[in-house]
């Protein structure tokens, strides 16, 4: 099988989702790797034997003799006691896909300073070099709610959407930023990319019900689109 590169980007739950994709991807025997091109926290659920912290092919290649789950960054800050990482340099990244281990890399290539839904500016995202898939995250905690207080990079509004003038996040802004263009580099020549609504646990039914319809909207209009709920591990659509 050829190596699968996964980017994911936008907000409202990258690293809980890359988390257990990477949990999901070892129980199905495949070999995987969790590392970064801009900044992701250490994973706390890997002990120190998992983790890679330094540039160093034979000490990555040597892990998947050990474990089928490894984590690579270079540690660049402590918050609230946890060891922040940032990217290895890509010229070690893009090395990493001549291995033969892992068999899937899983990358968090977007910052959004914890809220859940951003645009992204120039030169955003990162994606790992050779990424053949693209999961967008946006977290539902933002639906209805005043852009000002949850939207990373509000000011962008304008020029990537000109006629929106709404205050709130609604679900036309919702189906404008499904559009892989808000998403991707120009010519990124991403062909898989998927929607991922988190966050589903937060709605009232009444606004689940709409997210649902709007899902239907999205795939209709040829994207992929989920609707799920990462905390509590379901999947609604």
């Amino acid at each position: 099988m050829a190596k699968k590169i996964i980017t994911v980007v936008g907000g409202g739950g990258k690293t809980t989702f890359l988390n257990l994709l990477a949990q999901l991807l070892v129980k199905k025997q495949e070999k995987v790797l969790l590392t970064t091109t801009t900044h992701m926290m250490k994973p706390s659920f890997l002990s120190e034997a998992h983790c890679l912290e330094e540039e160093n092919m034979q000490k990555l290649s040597s892990l998947y003799e050990k474990t089928s789950l490894a984590a690579l960054g270079i540690p660049c800050c402590i918050i609230d006691g946890q060891t922040k990482w940032k990217s290895p340099s890509f010229s070690f990244l893009k090395n990493i896909t001549q291995l033969s281990c892992p068999d899937f890399i899983l990358c968090e290539g977007d910052g959004s300073r914890g809220l859940p839904i951003k645009l992204p500016r120039k030169g955003e995202p990162v994606l790992f070099p050779e990424t053949d898939t693209v999961f967008a995250l946006i977290g539902l905690s933002c639906y209805k709610k005043p852009l000002d207080e949850i939207f990373f990079r509000r000011e962008l509004l304008p020029d990537t959407f000109p006629d929106f003038h709404d205050t709130i996040v609604t679900a036309d802004l919702l189906f404008r930023m499904s559009d892989p263009g808000v998403f991707l580099p120009k010519n990124a020549g991403i062909s898989d990319f998927h929607i991922i609504f988190n966050q589903a646990d937060v709605l009232s039914e009444s606004n689940l019900s709409e997210i649902l319809d709007l899902c239907d909207k999205i795939r209709d209009n040829g994207i992929s689109c989920h609707v799920v709920s990462l905390k509590n591990q379901y999947l609604l659509q």
